[in-house]
């Protein structure tokens, strides 16, 4: 499988992914999203990039998967931004990033929603 390759950061965030929490989440919004992304199987796949972070020391972090690549790794922000408004939590993202970063993202919305309705059966 060829590995898809993607040497920019994206700046022009004109989609959304929307998620109705029923109640806000207010400044904890991007952990809890981030980790609830992690236990996707997309967020670790092998994704090509040039794109590098540093760590407190300066050693290079590579943002070698489709995880990195939208949520970023230290001294790199990623190619999302994350806002809550009142109980909906904003996912923005560019329509021209990569196929992988709408199918994390959409995979992402199904597993919050499916686990937060869960919560109040």
């Amino acid at each position: 499988m060829k590995k898809p390759k993607s040497p920019y950061t994206v700046t022009n965030f004109d989609q959304v992914i929307e998620i109705d929490m029923k109640k806000p989440l207010g400044l904890t919004v991007r952990p809890i999203i981030q980790e609830q992304a992690r236990t996707l199987d997309i967020y670790n796949e092998v994704f090509e990039c040039d794109i590098t972070g540093k760590d407190n020391d300066g050693n290079s972090i590579k943002v070698n998967t489709v995880g990195r690549y939208v949520f970023g790794v230290p001294g790199y922000p990623g190619n999302v931004r994350i806002t809550t408004d009142q109980n909906k939590v904003l996912i923005y993202y560019s329509s021209k990033a990569p196929k992988e970063v709408s199918t994390l993202l959409t995979q992402l919305k199904d597993k919050v929603t499916k686990q937060f309705l869960s919560f109040n059966k």
